[in-house]
């Protein structure tokens, strides 16, 4: 399933570029050619008497799965509640423009469960503020930062790299060389 929540707006932040985070799509889109950083986190409430149940996050480049964070696994228990944080990093990832990345959620039973039944229940992306043995667990969350490095066919942006001068003052300083 897709990481699909943003209608929480408790430590929300908004992209600093236009289009680029499509709330429709829940997908991140590449402005440029330019390396990332992504990193996510949810937390899942899951619920099964009859054994375990697992939680994973991955990072996907359109179809294709790039990374996947480290499998959690619930407790088995009669009807006690069990959260989960399911997080995934993935550094330096080299992206053209207009190519997408994407958080997918995955989840499945555990090896552990008994019998027949393998009914079992969850809860994700509900926004909600989890505590638990009393200990507040992170806020869900999807970033991604550009890294300032110049990917291999970038565009060399000099407008950064100059002195903010006006045509005089740089006419002035090549007249003084």
């Amino acid at each position: 399933m897709p990481y699909d929540y943003t209608a929480a707006r408790y430590g929300y932040l908004a992209p600093t570029q236009q289009d680029v985070f499509s709330p429709v799509t829940y997908r991140w889109k590449a402005p440029f050619v330019c390396y990332v950083n992504v990193a996510a986190s949810t937390n899942v409430v899951i619920e099964s008497p009859y054994g375990t149940g697992r939680a994973q996050l991955f990072v996907y480049r359109g179809n294709t799965e790039l990374a996947g964070g480290q499998l959690m696994e619930s407790r088995k228990s009669s009807q006690a509640l069990e959260y989960l944080t399911a997080s995934v990093t993935l550094n330096r990832l080299l992206l053209q423009p207009g190519e997408e990345i994407e958080i997918r959620l995955k989840l499945s039973r555990g090896p552990n469960f008994v019998g027949l039944e393998s009914k079992w229940g969850f809860t994700a992306f509900t926004g909600a503020v989890y505590v638990s043995a009393g200990n507040t667990l992170p806020l869900d969350s999807f970033s991604v930062e550009i890294l300032p490095e110049l990917p291999p066919g970038g565009a060399l942006r000099l407008q950064e790299l100059l002195p903010d001068w006006s045509q005089k003052d740089f006419v002035k300083a090549l007249v003084g060389l």
